[in-house]
């Protein structure tokens, strides 16, 4: 028997190596260049190494659903990847909602209880039978993760998760809000967010910048400028020379077009420049479908909707000196544009023109997204051609959307106010020059009570003398 303090004698390890000629392979190769030792040594060709691999990247993290300690809470994390996530994201992929939220969940109690309430508050909201109802559990979750999100923000301990917990709870604390139609409560919630961001110190200030900011705007378009402060946010201003950068190089495109009308066709009037810059957008090839398209073709047909708005903005500035019915005239002639955005919107919604015919409107959905209300709005803000306005009113009812701050069918009536005050005493509207200056209004602005759910339009008479404003409500 050894002795016990006798060190064995033994090879030195060497740990076997998968590189090596390609001639020794498996035979240990001391990989000499450019011809290793053991094919020199026995006179076999040395045929070289293969080029190195590329390590395989590693494979994200899978979520664990360990965390969720009940079935309903599994079930509504699963309704949760399957639908909500996906409709939150809109149009883009969001970082946000495809990975910082549900990574974030698994670590902060706080995230993980508005995660449930927002699933189950959700599922709700999708079923028209369901709408309105007191979910007990879900509110549960969600006074859970207020006093969690409470101590977050209160807490003397500001590190990384406490900070990512704070804002990311608010977030959608403002989408449970606006789900269960507390548009007051949204806001507020929005203006603490709005406050909040500056000292959150969080890495992924970022993804948070994009949401708000999408907020902010439906803020100030529908509600109070004043409450965000009169000139936008640096992220607001971010988003819109980061996502929509192709936005200023398209006014500078569509003025070189304009110029290019006249140099190649000879001294055109505006009207006739207009024509033909219709024919070079080609507006008249946008074609729609029943069948659901990719994220990335809805996200290009809303840049090409906003794109198209652009040119009108363009083009009426283009007329500012002209009188008001040159300028009517012009305004009339942007309806092959006006059709084009309308038959975008309609593809994004995934509806054809016999669905013209459909009375039910599509299962609700909500979104972040910056999608086909505010385009559509716009539309029939200027347009006068009453077939499109009157189509414009049945894609709003039947897309049945909340986009943000923006509710469809909200958007649907406030569209039926702006024909009916203009078509009001009037017979045979058949086409937009039916619809006289003196029946048209003007510098109208759209205005929205949040505590008594009610938008309020005001406008101006296109012609004549009137000093104030007219104001018409709409309930919500």
């Amino acid at each position: 028997m050894p002795d016990k303090w006798t060190v064995e004698s033994k090879r030195p390890y060497k740990p076997r190596t998968r590189t090596g000629c390609v001639t020794c392979r498996r035979i240990k190769c001391d990989e000499a260049r450019p011809s290793c030792q053991k094919c020199s040594s026995t006179g076999r060709k040395c045929d070289g190494y293969t080029a190195s691999e590329t390590p395989s990247p590693s494979r994200p993290r899978e979520l664990s659903l360990n965390v969720y300690k009940t079935a309903e809470e599994s079930s509504a994390i699963d309704f949760l990847l399957r639908v909500s996530i996906p409709q939150f994201a809109g149009n883009s992929s969001s970082e946000f909602w495809d990975c910082h939220v549900l990574q974030l969940a698994q670590q902060d109690v706080a995230t993980r209880h508005a995660l449930i309430a927002l699933s189950q508050l959700h599922r709700d909201f999708t079923n028209t039978q369901r709408q309105g109802q007191h979910n007990q559990l879900a509110l549960q979750h969600y006074d859970a993760a207020i006093r969690s999100h409470i101590n977050s923000v209160s807490g003397k301990i500001k590190d990384r998760i406490n900070s990512s917990s704070a804002m990311t709870t608010a977030i959608v604390f403002i989408c449970i809000e606006i789900m269960q139609g507390h548009l007051a409560s949204a806001v507020s919630l929005l203006q603490h967010s709005v406050a909040m961001l500056p000292s959150s110190g969080s890495q992924q200030v970022p993804l948070y910048e994009d949401i708000i900011s999408r907020l902010q705007i439906h803020a100030r378009r529908s509600i109070d400028q004043d409450m965000f402060g009169s000139n936008p946010s640096e992220h607001e201003t971010k988003e819109g020379s980061s996502k929509y950068k192709a936005l200023g190089d398209w006014r500078a495109s569509c003025q070189a077009l304009l110029k290019d009308c006249a140099a190649i066709f000879g001294e055109l009037t505006l009207e006739e420049r207009i024509q033909r810059l219709c024919i070079m957008l080609g507006v008249s090839k946008v074609a729609h479908t029943t069948q659901p398209i990719p994220r990335e073709t809805a996200a290009h047909n809303v840049l090409h909707m906003r794109r198209l708005l652009e040119t009108t903005d363009i083009l009426t500035e283009e007329a500012a000196n002209l009188s008001e019915d040159k300028k009517a005239a012009i305004t009339d002639s942007f309806l092959p544009l006006y059709r084009a955005i309308v038959s975008l919107a309609q593809t994004n919604l995934g509806l054809s023109d016999s669905d013209a015919l459909q009375v039910s409107p599509l299962a609700p959905s909500f979104s972040l997204d910056m999608g086909v209300i505010g385009p559509l709005y716009e539309v029939s803000r200027h347009c006068r051609d009453p077939t499109l306005r009157r189509k414009i009113v049945h894609l709003l009812r039947m897309s049945n959307r909340q986009e943000g701050l923006l509710n469809s069918i909200t958007y649907a009536k406030i569209v039926e106010t702006i024909i009916d005050i203009e078509e009001t005493g009037l017979r045979g509207v058949k086409e937009s020059r039916d619809i006289p200056l003196q029946s048209r209004i003007s510098q109208h602005c759209l205005s929205f009570d949040v505590r008594r759910l009610k938008h309020t339009i005001s406008y101006k008479p296109l012609v004549g003398n009137a000093k104030g404003f007219f104001h018409r409500e709409i309930s919500r």
